[in-house]
């Protein structure tokens, strides 16, 4: 990871600039004198509050979240509830080229007793707001109003028509901070926000005294900016976002190398909302994935800990910004939002999560309105960069409100970070802090090694692999193979497990890498890939490639074979260290190929 400048100096600069900066940046007494000229744009439409059919809410608000590429959406009867659609224009900041016009879609609820909650829902990077996000967020939280801003105008093909009309924010991704901090999309984004919950407090049916917001992605910094600057946002939940990019070498963090770099720490001041967590009257609850190539999970875990009460995260473990990992209900982050707005029941507790001192036994107490009935430890060897860990899930047993889980006594003195997820009986799954614990680094140091030495964790099969970029079907190979090849109607197909860090301590003991391959009657190449950093700003690839049979064949790929495959970096010719191992390749039609061994040089 890249330092960019010395900690105490950036600290410094930063905490110099945090004591004033963001208390007059986000005053809006002159604005608010400002009309709104709300513009309504057609007619009022309605629309179930439950359709029948997948629910992937997430997906609605950005196309960069990956969930729909690998995990089969949850099915919902329909509802003869019925909801309000509306879609506005209003003013936002004024400019001498004319005002910010931000479009805006809202769903109601069409017959409510009184006014009601309202959850402001922000879209991810890749995506606009829509009716139907604004859909999708009443849905998700039944009872209360979705308003969907949407902050890309900018980004749309041909201008487009129903979304925001920026005058002042452009394209460009770069640090224009001086002399005024104000030049930036997300001061613009979160004003916009602003004046939204101003238009809603012209509206009769809307409940301003409870607002919530939703971010997807980049939206959730939408969110959590907008709610330490603004006491009105009383409940704020994230989908894969957090804030806490310091010192990570995450996507998220890339305006830390943006030039100039001395703008660098004012960024990071009024544009990271770390600098805003202690600030922060609203209620927080993150929902995460562990291996985020974006948000990563230790600048999470910072954010989380900066935070007031109430708060609160689930992680899902193996997951890349909504990309792989084991299914878990997505019910914790709207149930929080109903506990804070609506008085519904609190989320279950983990407390006093600790572990031994020979690191082979975790303990932690879990409590909640609702009966606890499920709790895993999730664990990961290694001191590898946040998107390049393996998480391993271990059972637990309790014993009353405590619940105990052991890792096998042979990682017992690796280092290692874990976490635990606990569910009530209503299927509410929250996650404890994350714990981190020295010991023997199996990535650099000579360490057990997986069953076979094989260089991937076959014990847990398919699970132990993820996709990311390419539909990819996979099924276990027993005893130690994998069969893989792309999903339905695609040639592609890229996999990646990041379980190769228990070999890569011995690597460099043997010569390169030995396959068996079978072909299923169709010859190929595959590519394998061994990364060191995965999905990170300073990822470092060393790709080789073999050519198959149709049947049985077996493939020795020395060290020497394995080529940089990342552009513009320097790097060892040796791809040990490594984190990541990742095979790819195309398939003529959908027949799979099945990788049966893959091991070191014998």
């Amino acid at each position: 990871m890249n330092v960019l400048l010395p900690a105490v100096a950036l600290l410094a600069l930063v905490n110099g600039i945090a004591k004033s900066a963001p208390l007059d940046l986000w005053d809006t007494t002159e604005l608010r004198k400002q009309p709104l000229a709300a513009e309504k744009l057609g007619e009022t439409r309605k629309a179930p509050l439950v359709v029948a059919g997948a629910t992937d809410w997430m997906n609605t608000g950005d196309e960069w979240v990956a969930k729909k590429k690998d995990a089969a959406a949850a099915k919902v009867p329909a509802s003869n509830k019925l909801l309000l659609v509306e879609e506005y224009f209003y003013n936002s900041e004024t400019t001498p080229q004319g005002p910010n016009r931000i479009y805006c879609a809202i769903a109601r609820p069409e017959k409510a007793s009184g006014p009601v909650p309202v959850v402001l829902i922000f879209h991810g990077g890749g995506g606009h707001a829509s009716p139907a996000l604004a859909l999708a967020a009443a849905r998700r939280h039944p009872g209360m109003a979705g308003l969907a801003m949407d902050y890309n105008g900018q980004f749309a093909p041909g201008g487009g028509k129903h979304v925001t009309q920026w005058k002042n924010v452009g394209r460009e991704r770069k640090l224009e901070l001086k002399p005024d901090a104000r030049n930036y999309p997300m001061y613009h984004n979160v004003i916009a926000a602003r004046r939204a919950i101003d238009f809603l407090g012209t509206q009769p049916w809307a409940d301003t005294n409870r607002i919530g917001c939703v971010g997807i992605s980049y939206g959730g910094w939408v969110a959590l900016i907008l709610a330490g600057v603004d006491e009105r946002v009383k409940c704020v939940t994230t989908a894969v976002s957090a804030g806490g990019v310091e010192f990570t070498a995450g996507k998220g963090a890339q305006q830390l190398r943006w030039e100039p770099a001395d703008q660098r720490p004012i960024w990071l001041a009024h544009y990271e909302p770390l600098a805003y967590a202690p600030h922060t009257k609203a209620g927080v609850f993150f929902q995460l994935a562990s291996n985020d190539l974006f948000f990563w999970l230790d600048g999470a875990s910072r954010n989380l800990d900066a935070l007031p009460n109430p708060k609160g995260w689930l992680v899902r473990p193996n997951s890349n910004h909504g990309a792989g990992g084991p299914e878990i209900p997505d019910t914790a982050a709207p149930a929080f939002m109903r506990h804070l707005l609506a008085g519904g029941p609190s989320l279950p507790d983990v407390t006093q999560f600790k572990v031994s001192n020979d690191g082979s036994t975790y303990t932690w107490k879990a409590t909640g309105p609702r009966a606890i009935t499920r709790a895993v430890l999730n664990w990961s060897p290694g001191k590898p960069v946040s998107p390049g860990r393996y998480w391993i899930e271990f059972p637990a047993e309790r014993t009353g409100d405590t619940w105990r889980a052991k890792v096998p006594q042979e990682f017992a003195n690796f280092a290692a970070q874990a976490f635990v997820n606990v569910g009530d009986e209503n299927s509410v799954v929250v996650s404890s802090k994350l714990l981190t614990r020295d010991g023997l680094d199996p990535m650099t140091q000579p360490a057990t090694q997986w069953p076979g030495g094989s260089l991937w964790d076959t014990q847990r099969g398919a699970a132990a692999w993820r996709g990311w970029q390419t539909k990819t079907v996979s099924e276990f190979a027993p005893p130690a193979g994998l069969t893989l090849g792309p999903d339905k109607g695609g040639k592609e197909f890229m996999l990646l497990s990041n379980s190769a860090v228990l070999a890569s301590g011995v690597a460099a003991r043997h010569k390169g890498v030995h396959l068996r391959i079978h072909g299923h009657g169709q010859p190929g190449k595959l590519k394998v890939t061994l990364l060191r950093d995965t999905n990170s700003l300073d990822e470092h690839a060393y790709a080789a490639e073999v050519a198959y049979l149709a049947d049985a064949s077996e493939h020795d790929i020395p060290w020497s074979a394995f080529k940089l495959a990342t552009k513009n970096v320097t790097a060892p010719p040796m791809p040990c260290p490594f984190d990541g191992l990742m095979l790819s390749g195309e398939r003529n039609d959908e027949t799979p190929l099945t990788v049966t061994e893959i091991t070191f040089t014998k």
